[in-house]
Order: structure tokens, then sequence, then C-alpha cells
């Protein structure tokens, strides 16, 4: 399907398909073309929301069967299991949620079923404040508003996720939050 003007997308009628899905948004960035990925472990009943964001590609990362998150084929879909996918979207939840409770989300914002539009407030104001560097074998987040001063270090501002690894991720540090709407 082609995203509209605003970048939602719909896809009407997923009757026979078997999830896990993945979605793949492919666009321009400047001189680069990107590629972001997302899972959904799950079959939807009726309308749902699927976001395509860094962090959706980020939980993409940590499940891949390969190396950096790429299209699939059906058969390595298979092999993953909702409950892999639930748990890498909790891990990048975990390290966000400072952050994002600091930014007005609260506790129950998931990066890849909370609807949002690209307007500055928001889920699209955390984006804002990330740097997701995607990597092999590993995810590291950043708050890219962090701002070093003199003998002082930005380290509370990242935190890197470990493809495999079940120990709970430092969660970022919420002191520093810009407001990003006329960016």
């Amino acid at each position: 399907t082609t995203a509209g003007a605003d970048g939602s997308y719909r896809f009407d009628d997923l009757t026979g398909y078997v999830a896990p899905f993945q979605i793949q948004a492919t666009g321009q960035l400047g001189e680069a073309v990107v590629t972001l990925h997302a899972l959904v472990g799950s079959a939807p009943s009726g309308a749902a929301v699927a976001n395509i964001t860094p962090l959706t590609n980020a939980i993409a990362a940590l499940v891949a069967p390969t190396d950096l998150p790429t299209a699939m084929t059906p058969a390595q879909l298979q092999a993953l299991s909702p409950q892999a996918i639930a748990q890498a979207g909790e891990r990048v939840a975990a390290v966000i949620a400072p952050l994002a409770g600091a930014l007005g989300l609260g506790q129950g914002f998931d990066p890849l079923t909370t609807p949002f539009t690209a307007v500055g407030t928001g889920a699209d104001r955390l984006l804002d404040h990330l740097d997701v560097a995607v990597a092999p074998g590993t995810v590291s987040v950043a708050n890219k508003m962090a701002v070093a001063t003199e003998g002082q270090s930005t380290a509370s501002a990242a935190a890197t996720l470990v493809k495999g690894d079940t120990a709970a991720p430092t969660p970022l540090a919420n002191t520093e939050t810009s407001d990003t709407q006329n960016f």
C-alpha cells in the first residue's frame, strides 16, 4: 500500500494472512534511502494501529534472525514468537519510559500501537528527542536533546540494548527535554 500525505496507511482486509506480520516503509531522507520495519506479533481483530518508526525498527532488530532488520521470508517470520516480539517491545519501552513520561506520554505508551500524528507533540515529540542506532547485535537509544556541560557526561542520555539479552535495560534519564514544535 502507499501512505497518504500525512503518513497514514491502511490494509482493508487481512483475512487469510497469518501473523506475525512485518511492515516495511522506505523513503528518501536527504540523499539517503531509509527503510524502517515494524513487527506485529498477532493478527488484529478489526482496526488496529501499527506505527513504523525508528523505535519499531529497534524492536525488529532485537528479534530479527539477521544482524540487521531486513525483509524477512515467510519462514523467518513464522519462526518469530509473538512473545519474543512483545518482550523486545517491552525492553525498548522500558528504556524510553522516563523520557516518555517527562514528555507527557504516560506509562501506557507503546512504540508500536500508540496512535500519533507528525505534528511535534506526543509521540512525535518523543521521536524528535531520540537518536536510535541499529548495529549488528545491538540497538543504541539516546536522548539527542541532552546537552553536555563542562565536566559532565551525557552517558545517562544513552542506553544500549543487546540482542538476545534478557536483563532489564537501563532507562534513559528524563532530565533533558525540549520544545520541538518549531523545528
